[in-house]
């Protein structure tokens, strides 16, 4: 009897796993495993999941406990989980247990398979939502409540959603213009700005510039050394000191080195030249006794020094309240859109700058070469711009400089400016831009050939920022002054150093 009895609850238990919805603990605890032994991994699994996509409640919890560690800085592992728990005091069961915690580490096949269990999950939550917004058809249609447009839309609604995360991708021309119609109001009303402004009044106060546009990635090309970060730096200081909040992100720039260069640029420090007294003052102070120094002997540059080392604390604190967040390196251009959103979700951005197109790092996502890596960076970039409706402004190195050479015998230096194609690694970044620009600068060539600076064009003390691609309007050239030694672009009103 016993056996009988035995037999119908196993079936019963065979029949309510049949009934669950679809799901993969495995899969689940794979990539929670992951993040706790491998930051990369971490980073992806936050690039490509939601807590909403793990079945178990544990699972989800202890999802978005790991991203709020991540946002907050904090490395991730079984045991800062179980300590932040225990800190926090949360309730440990609510996250599965202490024990079951620790488990997950130990029990993962491999980190570098992250990617495939995230899409598990993912593809599993699509399915238990296709399976509920089926169970709601069906009752609607039974019961008469829906009636059959209503059904059908929802049919067409669910397909759509099935297919793509976010949206269906489809809209009539009804529910678009329902959606943009409060954002026209605004901008109409002077409560909502359609472009932001740079800043800088050569720009600001020129009709055909507009602004940075919010509605893709705009891209800036350059050689390097041509100054692309000078007019990045330069475009993320004039925004923030308007009320904006900026995220600025340098590929190769470490956050305080990136902090110091803005500084010094306020200032208007020539690094080069603080770069050198100080080596000499080093040079000097190391060949002193203990008992020079004790006396405090007066070191070379003493006032000049002094001079610039006030003018760097004045900078600092005319920059530090601004409202912006620079974004440290070392980021695939997933992670970085990860970063972004959750600075966004925040209310802590209304505009992006990304310096530079080329130096992001390599994505797991993409098996290809550097030119497959530039192409995924920059659809990611336009894509991530569109989705929350904010300026992504781009550096971007130019190709082919290495090749560029001047003699006597040339005539053609229009190919000193450089083309909307002429993006490193990629000839066709710019069909995902919604804006395109160019810089040249004459003392950048003057300087390489100075037997031909009567030939070249332009003029010293001015970078040439060129319209290359616009969606709306004229592609003109503006002239911005450039101070070379502090790298400032611009005029300084209301960035005067007393």
């Amino acid at each position: 009897m016993s056996a009988i009895v035995d037999f119908k609850k196993r079936k019963q238990r065979r029949r309510e796993r049949r009934e669950e919805p679809p799901h993969n603990f495995k899969a689940e605890r794979a990539v929670l495993g992951a993040m706790m032994v491998d930051q990369a991994a971490a980073r992806e699994a936050l690039a490509e999941l939601e807590p909403g996509d793990f079945y178990r409640e544990a699972h989800t919890n202890l999802f978005e406990l790991m991203g709020e560690m991540h946002e907050d800085g904090k490395p991730i592992s079984s045991d800062s989980v179980i300590t932040t728990i225990e800190t926090e005091e949360f309730d440990a069961d609510e996250y599965g247990g202490y024990s079951y915690i620790s488990a997950i580490a130990d029990k993962i096949p491999s980190s570098e398979n992250v990617g495939y269990y995230c899409r598990v999950v993912a593809d599993l939550r699509v399915r238990r939502d296709v399976l509920h917004a089926l169970d709601s058809l069906t009752e609607g249609t039974r019961s008469g409540g829906m009636t059959l447009p209503e059904v059908s839309e929802g049919l067409a609604k669910l397909v759509g959603e099935s297919s793509g995360r976010s949206s269906s991708g489809v809209a009539t021309i009804g529910e678009l213009s329902r959606s943009f119609w409060a954002r026209v109001e605004q901008e109409a009303a002077g409560e909502r700005r359609a472009y932001l402004p740079t800043g800088m009044a050569v720009l600001d106060n020129d009709a055909r510039f507009g602004g940075w546009s919010p509605e893709g990635m705009t891209i800036v090309i350059g050689a390097s050394g041509m100054g692309k970060t000078s007019l990045l730096n330069r475009a993320a200081l004039g925004m923030v000191d308007q009320g904006y909040h900026v995220g600025l992100y340098g590929t190769e720039t470490p956050s305080r080195r990136r902090w110091n260069d803005l500084v010094s640029s306020v200032a208007g420090i020539n690094m080069r030249k603080w770069n050198s007294m100080s080596s000499q003052r080093a040079t000097a102070y190391e060949r002193l006794s203990p008992s020079q120094r004790a006396k405090q002997h007066v070191l070379p540059h003493e006032q000049a020094m002094r001079a610039m080392l006030d003018a760097k604390y004045q900078a600092a604190e005319r920059v530090d309240p601004l409202p912006l967040h620079i974004i440290d390196t070392g980021l695939t251009v997933d992670e970085f859109a990860v970063k972004v959103r959750q600075l966004h979700r925040r209310g802590l951005l209304q505009a992006v700058i990304a310096d530079y197109l080329q130096g992001f790092v390599a994505s797991r996502r993409v098996k290809g070469n550097k030119i497959d890596q530039v192409g995924h960076t920059s659809k990611v970039l336009a894509d991530l711009s569109a989705e929350l409706e904010i300026p992504i402004i781009v550096g971007a190195q130019r190709s082919g400089e290495k090749q560029i050479h001047l003699s006597e015998q040339s005539k053609d230096f229009e190919i000193l400016r450089p083309t909307k194609s002429d993006v490193q690694y990629s000839s066709a970044a710019h069909q995902d831009a919604e804006e395109v620009y160019s810089l040249y600068r004459y003392d950048y060539y003057a300087e390489d050939y100075p037997h031909l600076a009567h030939k070249l064009p332009g003029r010293p003390g001015v970078i040439e920022l060129i319209a290359r691609k616009r969606r709306n309007g004229s592609k003109p050239t503006w002239h911005l002054p450039f101070h070379g030694p502090s790298k400032w672009v611009g005029d300084r009103n209301g960035w005067g150093i007393r």
